[in-house]
Protein backbone atom coordinates (compact mmCIF):
# COMPACT_ATOMS: atom_id res chain seq x y z
CA UNK A 1 0.00 0.00 0.00
CA UNK A 2 1.32 3.44 -0.88
CA UNK A 3 2.41 5.97 1.74
CA UNK A 4 -0.42 8.32 0.76
CA UNK A 5 -2.95 5.60 1.54
CA UNK A 6 -1.50 5.11 5.02
CA UNK A 7 -1.56 8.82 5.71
CA UNK A 8 -5.11 9.11 4.44
CA UNK A 9 -6.18 6.24 6.68
CA UNK A 10 -4.67 7.81 9.78
CA UNK A 11 -6.13 11.20 8.89
CA UNK A 12 -9.56 9.58 8.64
CA UNK A 13 -9.15 8.18 12.16
CA UNK A 14 -8.23 11.61 13.50
CA UNK A 15 -11.29 13.17 11.87
CA UNK A 16 -13.49 10.36 13.19
CA UNK A 17 -12.45 10.62 16.81
CA UNK A 18 -12.32 14.42 16.87
CA UNK A 19 -16.01 14.60 15.98
CA UNK A 20 -17.23 12.23 18.67
CA UNK A 21 -18.64 13.81 21.84
CA UNK A 22 -18.16 12.44 25.35
CA UNK A 23 -18.57 8.69 25.48
CA UNK A 24 -21.71 7.09 26.86
CA UNK A 25 -19.80 3.98 27.95
CA UNK A 26 -19.91 3.28 31.66
CA UNK A 27 -16.22 2.37 31.77
CA UNK A 28 -13.54 5.04 31.72
CA UNK A 29 -10.58 4.87 29.36
CA UNK A 30 -8.25 4.08 32.26
CA UNK A 31 -10.50 1.24 33.44
CA UNK A 32 -10.43 -0.23 29.94
CA UNK A 33 -6.66 0.09 29.79
CA UNK A 34 -6.32 -1.57 33.19
CA UNK A 35 -8.24 -4.58 31.91
CA UNK A 36 -5.76 -4.68 29.03
CA UNK A 37 -2.59 -4.31 31.11
CA UNK A 38 -3.78 -6.81 33.75
CA UNK A 39 -3.48 -9.52 31.12
CA UNK A 40 0.31 -9.18 31.22
CA UNK A 41 0.50 -9.92 34.93
CA UNK A 42 2.06 -13.39 34.97
CA UNK A 43 4.90 -14.69 37.12
CA UNK A 44 7.16 -15.10 34.11
CA UNK A 45 6.92 -15.55 30.36
CA UNK A 46 9.15 -16.71 27.52
CA UNK A 47 8.45 -15.98 23.87
CA UNK A 48 10.58 -17.24 21.00
CA UNK A 49 10.05 -15.22 17.85
CA UNK A 50 11.22 -14.38 14.36
CA UNK A 51 11.77 -10.78 13.31
CA UNK A 52 11.65 -9.63 9.69
CA UNK A 53 12.98 -6.21 8.70
CA UNK A 54 11.38 -5.23 5.38
CA UNK A 55 12.35 -2.14 3.40
CA UNK A 56 10.22 -0.08 1.00
CA UNK A 57 11.16 -2.32 -1.92
CA UNK A 58 10.17 -5.47 -0.02
CA UNK A 59 13.70 -6.70 0.67
CA UNK A 60 13.70 -8.77 3.86
CA UNK A 61 16.27 -9.44 6.57
CA UNK A 62 15.44 -12.14 9.11
CA UNK A 63 16.41 -12.55 12.75
CA UNK A 64 15.48 -14.88 15.61
CA UNK A 65 15.20 -13.84 19.24
CA UNK A 66 13.96 -14.86 22.65
CA UNK A 67 11.99 -12.51 24.91
CA UNK A 68 11.76 -13.28 28.62
CA UNK A 69 9.97 -11.33 31.34
CA UNK A 70 9.55 -11.77 35.08
CA UNK A 71 7.27 -10.02 37.55
CA UNK A 72 8.71 -8.74 40.82
CA UNK A 73 7.05 -7.35 43.98
CA UNK A 74 5.20 -4.08 43.44
CA UNK A 75 4.13 -5.12 39.92
CA UNK A 76 7.56 -4.23 38.57
CA UNK A 77 8.94 -6.29 35.70
CA UNK A 78 12.26 -7.12 34.14
CA UNK A 79 12.51 -7.97 30.46
CA UNK A 80 15.39 -9.64 28.62
CA UNK A 81 15.57 -9.77 24.83
CA UNK A 82 18.29 -11.93 23.28
CA UNK A 83 19.06 -12.45 19.57
CA UNK A 84 19.93 -16.01 18.54
CA UNK A 85 20.47 -15.44 14.80
CA UNK A 86 21.95 -14.44 12.42
CA UNK A 87 25.49 -15.12 13.55
CA UNK A 88 26.50 -11.47 13.10
CA UNK A 89 24.30 -10.43 16.05
CA UNK A 90 24.17 -13.71 17.98
CA UNK A 91 24.09 -12.95 21.71
CA UNK A 92 23.13 -9.29 21.34
CA UNK A 93 20.62 -8.41 24.02
CA UNK A 94 18.61 -5.80 25.84
CA UNK A 95 17.75 -5.78 29.54
CA UNK A 96 14.95 -3.58 30.90
CA UNK A 97 14.42 -3.14 34.64
CA UNK A 98 11.29 -1.20 35.55
CA UNK A 99 11.57 1.45 38.24
CA UNK A 100 8.93 3.31 40.21
CA UNK A 101 8.72 7.13 40.03
CA UNK A 102 11.68 7.42 37.67
CA UNK A 103 12.88 6.24 34.27
CA UNK A 104 13.41 2.52 33.86
CA UNK A 105 16.96 1.20 33.67
CA UNK A 106 17.91 -0.20 30.28
CA UNK A 107 21.13 -1.81 29.03
CA UNK A 108 22.17 -2.99 25.57
CA UNK A 109 24.84 -5.61 24.93
CA UNK A 110 26.49 -5.87 21.52
CA UNK A 111 28.95 -8.76 20.95
CA UNK A 112 31.11 -6.66 18.63
CA UNK A 113 31.77 -4.19 21.46
CA UNK A 114 31.91 -6.88 24.18
CA UNK A 115 30.51 -4.50 26.74
CA UNK A 116 27.24 -3.17 28.07
CA UNK A 117 25.91 0.22 27.07
CA UNK A 118 23.28 1.96 29.17
CA UNK A 119 20.43 3.41 27.11
CA UNK A 120 19.79 7.02 28.06
CA UNK A 121 16.36 8.62 28.30
CA UNK A 122 16.97 10.55 25.08
CA UNK A 123 17.79 7.31 23.23
CA UNK A 124 14.61 5.45 24.13
CA UNK A 125 12.77 6.86 21.12
CA UNK A 126 15.50 5.56 18.78
CA UNK A 127 15.26 2.44 16.63
CA UNK A 128 15.97 -0.87 18.38
CA UNK A 129 18.58 -2.84 16.41
CA UNK A 130 17.55 -1.29 13.08
CA UNK A 131 13.90 -2.26 13.44
CA UNK A 132 10.77 -0.09 13.30
CA UNK A 133 10.31 -0.73 17.03
CA UNK A 134 11.87 1.87 19.28
CA UNK A 135 13.39 0.99 22.65
CA UNK A 136 10.32 2.56 24.23
CA UNK A 137 7.99 0.27 22.25
CA UNK A 138 9.51 -2.72 24.05
CA UNK A 139 8.36 -1.47 27.47
CA UNK A 140 5.12 -2.48 29.13
CA UNK A 141 2.19 -0.07 29.18
CA UNK A 142 2.34 1.65 32.59
CA UNK A 143 -0.95 3.40 33.31
CA UNK A 144 0.47 6.21 35.45
CA UNK A 145 2.74 7.28 32.60
CA UNK A 146 -0.16 8.32 30.34
CA UNK A 147 -3.44 10.18 30.28
CA UNK A 148 -6.18 8.19 28.54
CA UNK A 149 -9.31 9.47 26.86
CA UNK A 150 -12.11 7.39 25.36
CA UNK A 151 -12.87 8.73 21.89
CA UNK A 152 -15.51 6.36 20.58
CA UNK A 153 -15.70 3.01 18.81
CA UNK A 154 -14.50 1.48 15.56
CA UNK A 155 -14.48 -2.05 14.16
CA UNK A 156 -11.23 -3.85 13.31
CA UNK A 157 -11.65 -7.02 11.23
CA UNK A 158 -15.27 -7.16 12.24
CA UNK A 159 -14.60 -6.80 15.97
CA UNK A 160 -15.94 -3.73 17.79
CA UNK A 161 -13.17 -1.80 19.55
CA UNK A 162 -12.85 1.08 21.97
CA UNK A 163 -10.85 3.98 20.51
CA UNK A 164 -8.55 5.35 23.19
CA UNK A 165 -6.16 8.28 22.93
CA UNK A 166 -3.04 7.98 25.10
CA UNK A 167 -0.87 11.05 25.73
CA UNK A 168 2.28 11.24 27.88
CA UNK A 169 1.47 12.37 31.42
CA UNK A 170 4.79 14.20 31.86
CA UNK A 171 7.56 15.87 29.89
CA UNK A 172 9.84 13.02 30.94
CA UNK A 173 7.55 10.47 29.33
CA UNK A 174 7.17 12.61 26.21
CA UNK A 175 10.96 12.67 25.88
CA UNK A 176 11.21 8.92 26.41
CA UNK A 177 8.52 7.95 23.90
CA UNK A 178 8.97 10.60 21.24
CA UNK A 179 5.20 10.35 20.68
CA UNK A 180 2.83 13.25 21.20
CA UNK A 181 0.01 10.71 21.34
CA UNK A 182 -1.09 7.22 20.39
CA UNK A 183 -4.49 5.98 19.27
CA UNK A 184 -5.24 2.48 20.58
CA UNK A 185 -7.90 0.08 19.36
CA UNK A 186 -8.96 -2.17 22.29
CA UNK A 187 -11.37 -5.01 21.51
CA UNK A 188 -14.55 -4.69 23.59
CA UNK A 189 -15.05 -8.43 24.05
CA UNK A 190 -11.59 -9.34 25.36
CA UNK A 191 -10.05 -5.93 26.24
CA UNK A 192 -6.98 -6.54 24.12
CA UNK A 193 -5.15 -4.12 21.81
CA UNK A 194 -5.36 -5.07 18.12
CA UNK A 195 -4.14 -1.86 16.47
CA UNK A 196 -2.31 1.36 17.29
CA UNK A 197 -1.36 4.61 15.57
CA UNK A 198 1.67 6.63 16.69
CA UNK A 199 2.16 10.37 16.19
CA UNK A 200 5.45 12.24 16.41
CA UNK A 201 6.13 15.22 18.67
CA UNK A 202 4.64 17.56 16.06
CA UNK A 203 1.43 15.54 16.01
CA UNK A 204 2.07 14.05 12.57
CA UNK A 205 1.46 10.34 11.76
CA UNK A 206 4.59 8.27 12.33
CA UNK A 207 3.81 4.56 12.67
CA UNK A 208 0.95 2.08 12.43
CA UNK A 209 0.89 -1.15 14.43
CA UNK A 210 -1.25 -4.21 13.73
CA UNK A 211 -1.55 -6.91 16.42
CA UNK A 212 -2.84 -10.11 14.89
CA UNK A 213 -3.29 -13.87 15.36
CA UNK A 214 -4.48 -13.65 18.95
CA UNK A 215 -4.35 -16.63 21.28
CA UNK A 216 -5.68 -17.15 24.81
CA UNK A 217 -2.69 -18.28 26.89
CA UNK A 218 -4.76 -18.72 30.06
CA UNK A 219 -8.35 -17.82 31.00
CA UNK A 220 -8.87 -14.13 30.24
CA UNK A 221 -5.27 -13.51 29.18
CA UNK A 222 -4.45 -12.99 25.50
CA UNK A 223 -1.35 -12.49 23.40
CA UNK A 224 -0.75 -11.47 19.82
CA UNK A 225 1.34 -13.89 17.77
CA UNK A 226 2.19 -11.41 15.03
CA UNK A 227 2.96 -7.69 15.37
CA UNK A 228 3.54 -5.55 12.29
CA UNK A 229 5.03 -2.09 12.85
CA UNK A 230 4.92 0.14 9.77
CA UNK A 231 6.73 3.47 9.51
CA UNK A 232 4.33 5.53 7.40
CA UNK A 233 7.04 8.06 6.49
CA UNK A 234 9.66 5.61 5.16
CA UNK A 235 7.32 2.67 4.34
CA UNK A 236 9.70 0.33 6.13
CA UNK A 237 8.13 -2.27 8.38
CA UNK A 238 9.11 -4.86 10.95
CA UNK A 239 7.15 -8.05 11.53
CA UNK A 240 7.61 -9.85 14.85
CA UNK A 241 6.07 -13.33 14.80
CA UNK A 242 5.93 -15.69 17.77
CA UNK A 243 6.99 -19.30 17.23
CA UNK A 244 6.46 -20.58 20.79
CA UNK A 245 5.43 -19.21 24.17
CA UNK A 246 5.37 -20.44 27.77
CA UNK A 247 4.24 -18.86 31.04
CA UNK A 248 4.88 -19.44 34.74
CA UNK A 249 7.77 -21.86 34.30
CA UNK A 250 9.96 -20.39 37.04
CA UNK A 251 12.62 -18.43 35.15
CA UNK A 252 15.47 -17.75 37.62
CA UNK A 253 16.13 -14.14 38.58
CA UNK A 254 19.78 -14.58 37.57
CA UNK A 255 18.64 -14.31 33.94
CA UNK A 256 17.63 -10.70 34.50
CA UNK A 257 21.00 -9.28 35.49
CA UNK A 258 23.69 -7.27 33.75
CA UNK A 259 26.08 -10.18 34.35
CA UNK A 260 23.87 -12.59 32.43
CA UNK A 261 23.29 -10.01 29.68
CA UNK A 262 27.01 -9.57 29.19
CA UNK A 263 27.53 -13.32 28.79
CA UNK A 264 25.97 -12.93 25.38
CA UNK A 265 24.38 -16.40 25.19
Amino acid sequence: MKLTSYLAGIAAVVVLISGIPGSSHAMTAREIMKKYTDQFSVADETDKANMALINKQGKRRSRALTIMSKEYPGNLHKILIRFTSPESIYGAGLLIAEQRNRSDDEWLYLPALKKIKKISTSERSHSFMGSEFSYEDLHREVLDDFAYELKGSEAVHGQDCFLIEATPASQRKLAETGYSKRILWIRKDIFFKVKAAYFDKKGKPLKMEADEVLTEISPGKYRMNRITMMNVKTEKKTVLESTSRSINKGIPSTRFTATYLEQGA
